[in-house]
């Protein structure tokens, strides 16, 4: 990490290097470069100044940075900060090293349910964080804005969202095979059809198809308003009872968020603690939720490296949008995700354990761990395994406890992954 004398200004392109172009739109052009003083991977979505001048274009622009500069959430792609060049007006963010759902799903001709469960489940807690945390509807929930890499997904696009304390909204907006009734016929609506939105998903990811297939758009459109999807006989009675509770007609009689969290679909995943309030509130999974709380390891990395972290501290408390709070917030995000991997890590491993504490963690992980050079060795006690490289003396323990450790003789490591288990081998 190096210093810069613009550290207190608006990020520039001198932040970055290795750019590499990997998509492109009507208006913005999507480009991989690392940040030079984190050597992290990062997004730049470059905005020509030209279009910006179209009034529409330039309203979601300054509504998608304004409303994703105060979102923070595990499952929403993390906002990073802005610059500008001569030409164009640049927003940074997190990048995801994976796919949309709509490809992965077309990729996998439908999920499992388990998978989709697990899906779901990230989506609707991020809904519920901007539901009412921030009163804000998406108002584009699909496929195509829903990022995965592994087991995490990321919710993207906030170019149509809306923040409001109104009961109701009236302003048209989303993508049709996906909008709810209200929507197609111009009635208000509430942050219901957001609920909406995450049933078409649903069911595009168990399926892989959409529920409301139409040749054109009028035939979409009223079978959205008046039919009922095909509900195959190899779908569970849990989620066609999910489905068939969000895909009511009235916006009155569907199936609220809350109720969504108490429902048996949801309730029989292992994931089903990402919706509660302690998850939520999480002050390890925040970046700036709690202003006067911020995360020391971030600040002491700042502070390593020559970096005055009080003025981070000011600039985030200031709101302000310069290359210091890029750099913090950029760090953050590092270690965040490495504890989201882990909680799918440690949620995948305890339920393992649960079932059968020794073979099914075999047959579950022999894979990672030889691709990781690593083998399973032996069974040490009923909550604990051993892992050892083949080719050197050193191994390490595998405690199975409310916080995972790899322990060896000199050091203790939590929480960890497998290329930590890697490194420590």
């Amino acid at each position: 990490m190096q210093s810069t004398h613009r550290l207190n200004g608006l990020a520039t392109l001198d932040c970055f290097t290795d750019f590499i172009e990997i998509g492109s739109g009507s208006s913005a052009s999507i480009f991989k470069a690392i940040h030079t003083k984190t050597f992290c991977p990062v997004a730049l979505k470059f905005i020509n100044h030209d279009e910006l001048n179209e009034t529409d274009i330039h309203a979601q622009f300054m509504n998608e940075i304004r409303l994703h500069y105060c979102l923070d959430h595990p499952f929403i792609l993390h906002y990073f900060g802005k610059c500008m060049t001569e030409s164009d007006e640049v927003i940074v963010t997190e990048i995801v090293e994976g796919e949309t759902l709509l490809q992965h799903v077309n990729a996998n001709k439908g999920l499992s349910e388990e998978k989709a469960q697990m899906i779901l489940i990230q989506i609707l807690s991020a809904i519920k964080y901007l539901h009412n945390q921030k009163n804000i509807i998406h108002r584009d929930i699909k496929l195509e804005n829903i990022l995965i890499e592994g087991n995490s997904i990321r919710l993207i696009d906030f170019g149509l969202s809306k923040q409001s304390y109104a009961s109701r909204c009236q302003t048209q907006c989303g993508s049709y095979p996906y909008a709810a009734p209200e929507l197609l016929v111009g009635q208000p609506y509430t942050k219901s059809i957001d609920i909406w939105s995450c049933g078409v998903v649903l069911y595009a990811l168990v399926t892989g198809r959409l529920p409301f297939e139409g040749r054109n758009y009028h035939e979409t459109t009223q079978k959205i308003l008046h039919a009922q999807p095909y509900y195959s006989h190899k779908m569970s009675c849990e989620l066609v009872d999910l489905l068939t509770k969000i895909f009511e007609k009235s916006p009155e009689k569907r199936i609220t968020l809350e109720e969504i969290e108490l429902h048996p679909f949801i309730t029989d995943s292992k994931y089903h603690h990402f919706l509660s309030d302690s998850f939520l509130k999480n002050p390890d999974l925040k970046l700036i939720e709690n202003i006067d709380d911020f995360d020391i390891d971030s600040l002491n990395v700042l502070r390593m490296n020559g970096i005055d972290s009080d003025k981070v501290v000011s600039s985030l408390k200031n709101g302000d949008d310069n290359e210091l709070t890029m750099v913090y917030r950029i760090l953050r995000m590092v270690k965040i995700k490495t504890q989201i991997d882990n909680l799918f890590f440690s949620n995948s491993l305890e339920n393992k354990l649960l079932v059968n504490p020794f073979n099914s963690v075999l047959r579950a992980f022999t894979t990672k761990f030889k691709s990781a050079g690593i083998q399973i060795v032996k069974k040490k006690e009923r909550d604990s395994i051993i892992l050892q490289h083949p080719c050197r003396k050193n191994s390490v323990s595998l405690y199975h406890q409310s916080s995972l450790k790899v322990r060896t003789r000199k050091k203790s490591f939590s929480p960890f992954n497998i290329s930590t288990l890697s490194e420590i081998l």
